[in-house]
């Protein structure tokens, strides 16, 4: 069910697109189950938006700051998020991997490991974020399944760097 602005019956995810486009004040916004699917908000201020379900599959997130940003049950898949800030985003569910710098370099050192044609070769041949999605086990999988390899692979490395960071007091 699409949502709508209550005043007006403007779906809630074309009144954003239409709101970024022309300077809209997105910090904080209640974007809970928006459809922004396609959406181009690359370099938007998401910060500490509410997108708990919100359609991002296909949006175009580069350098867009989810600093503090509610992500759980969106759908991000193939979603671009290259570059985004996403400290302190809820990302409730993504697996995390300890020490993901050092096991991402072990398992793709092993002959004929490393593939960067395709996400995954085969079960012991993978490009990089393939390996991330593999060594997070069944959850990276049902992850990757979801919200598709890019955006799995990105949170990730997303929550694991934020875990490092805090064991090493930087967070």
């Amino acid at each position: 069910m699409t949502q709508t602005i209550e005043k007006y019956p403007v779906p809630l995810g074309l009144a954003v697109k239409w709101g970024y486009r022309n300077d809209a004040d997105l910090r904080g916004a209640d974007l809970r189950g928006a459809d922004l699917s396609g959406a181009d908000l690359s370099g938007a201020d998401l910060s500490d938006a509410d997108l708990r379900g919100a359609d991002l599959s296909d949006a175009d997130l580069r350098d867009a700051d989810l600093s503090g940003a509610d992500l759980r049950g969106a759908d991000l898949r193939d979603a671009d998020l290259s570059g985004a800030d996403l400290r302190d985003a809820d990302l409730s569910g993504a697996p995390i991997i300890a020490q993901i710098h050092q096991r991402v370099y072990e398992a793709a050192s092993q002959p004929n490991a490393l593939n960067m044609s395709d996400w995954h070769t085969c079960d012991t041949t993978h490009c990089r974020a393939g390996w991330v999605v593999a060594l997070a086990g069944d959850e990276g999988k049902a992850l990757e399944k979801r919200i598709g390899t890019p955006a799995a692979a990105t949170l990730i490395y997303e929550v694991s760097e934020l875990l490092l960071r805090r064991r090493n007091g930087a967070g």
